[in-house]
């Protein structure tokens, strides 16, 4: 009773059961007793007062400094880790630590503001914290936040200089631009020197801008104003996709680049995309899978291009075979039924929805291939809406080769969340196609 009080916070009842059971006596007096609970409130706690109020009543003397470090690696409450650091005065630089666990606490640390990044980092030491962590989480949250001053602190708070902002995997710009956070863009573009050269790279191999996904009129009011070499050669080569995000960002580019018309426009197909077939529900709902593969067809009767399921995989799929099932020179997508289940016994199916478009997919002409990729994010939301509704949870994924549907990054992936350990041989018997449960 007092574990389940303490968990949720409770310090009225908690207060009470002690004064009248005096149960603190009996834990400090086992040492081995007060670690295990210790480790079960880090652990399960949902609130960080309850940690402090079992740490005010312990004899701290008896928890050896390991059982705490592994406390703080339990918890999923920044609050608790801080509680613990500040109680203990751990030196976390001796210790290692997950970066699923290091990106997850800064992340929550960034969504409470600048001092709460700043006090982490001072307990924790700047060092844990690796360029690539601290760029990837400020990048998630630039469409959340889009503070300008909030950009600068942390890229100064962790020395971030051209070459890491640049470097990184999730380039910053590329991202801030993406999700229509001009102010912060304009910053970083005159910050750290980005060249037309750079920047038509990234276009060329940003999924965000082959996808076209909100690259809005400021975006390319930014884009215009910063590169002035930008020209209608590279608009058309690498850009048309972002150009038809919507008529309006469509005309702005025809009014800045004269030799563009219309017309090519239209010629990107923008107004085909396929239509999801009915076939498609009907094979989302077949029981016991692991999921359905979806293509592009043309019908012969009336020429109308739809999505319709190539293959539904039984369960007894093996993670191999799906992969060698989809295509390697033309665009799919994937409902996938990702099982696994937790270290308490949980069994879970999390949805995964896969567009893929194959490394090195071309078609006739680049217009031709950039049009494809414009339309398959699109396609495979319509797919989503059409088979699972507004209210279904699942998660999006884009991969072009068999290294980005690596299993144990898509497991971590759909099960971030989760407040149990994974049991790692579920997964493994759902890539090798028998999973530890069908429902």
């Amino acid at each position: 009773m007092l574990c389940k009080a303490l968990k949720r916070g409770d310090l009225c009842t908690a207060s009470w059961l002690e004064d009248t059971f005096h149960i603190m006596s009996h834990i400090n007096s086992d040492s081995e007793r007060l670690c295990s609970t210790l480790s079960l409130l880090c652990s399960y706690s949902q609130n960080e007062n309850g940690i402090k109020w079992f740490l005010h009543h312990s004899a701290l003397n008896l928890i050896p400094e390991p059982v705490i470090v592994k406390g703080i690696k339990q918890t999923k409450s920044l609050k608790t880790a801080i509680v613990l650091l500040e109680s203990f005065h751990i030196n976390a630089l001796k210790y290692e630590w997950k970066l699923k666990w290091l990106t997850s606490m800064l992340h929550s640390a960034v969504s409470m503001g600048i001092n709460a990044v700043k006090n982490l980092v001072s307990l924790m030491g700047k060092d844990l914290f690796t360029k690539e962590v601290v760029v990837s989480v400020l990048t998630g949250l630039q469409d959340k936040f889009g503070y300008v001053e909030f950009s600068k602190e942390m890229i100064r708070e962790f020395d971030l200089g051209s070459s890491q902002v640049k470097e990184s995997s999730n380039f910053l710009l590329f991202n801030v631009l993406a999700y229509g956070n001009n102010s912060t863009a304009d910053w970083i573009v005159r910050s750290f020197g980005v060249t037309l050269e750079e920047f038509i790279t990234m276009v060329s191999e940003s999924s965000h801008f082959c996808s076209g996904a909100r690259v809005d009129l400021g975006t390319w009011k930014v884009i215009v104003g910063h590169f002035p070499g930008l020209t209608a050669y590279h608009v058309r080569k690498h850009m048309m996709a972002m150009a038809l995000s919507s008529p309006v960002t469509a005309q702005f580019v025809m009014d800045t680049f004269p030799s563009i018309t219309k017309g090519e426009f239209t010629e990107c197909a923008i107004h085909e995309v396929p239509t999801v077939s009915d076939e498609c529900i009907d094979a989302f709902k077949t029981p016991n899978t692991l999921g359905v593969i979806f293509r592009v067809s043309s019908s012969s009767d009336d020429n109308v291009k739809r999505v319709k399921p190539t293959e539904v995989m039984p369960i007894t799929t093996t993670w191999g075979q799906f992969i060698n099932s989809l295509p390697r020179d033309d665009v799919a997508w994937a409902i996938i039924n990702v099982r696994y289940v937790t270290s308490n016994g949980g069994k879970r199916m999390k949805q995964l929805w896969l567009s893929w478009i194959p490394e090195g997919f071309r078609r006739g002409s680049t217009k031709e291939t950039v049009a494809v990729k414009f339309m398959t994010p699109m396609v495979l939301s319509s797919l989503r809406l059409t088979c699972a509704g507004h209210n279904q949870h699942g998660f999006h994924h884009h991969a072009g080769t068999a290294e980005g549907l690596n299993v144990t990054d898509i497991v971590e992936r759909v099960s971030r969340f989760e407040r149990d350990p994974i049991d790692q041989a579920s997964v493994t018997a759902f890539v090798n196609g028998t999973p530890s449960f069908t429902s």
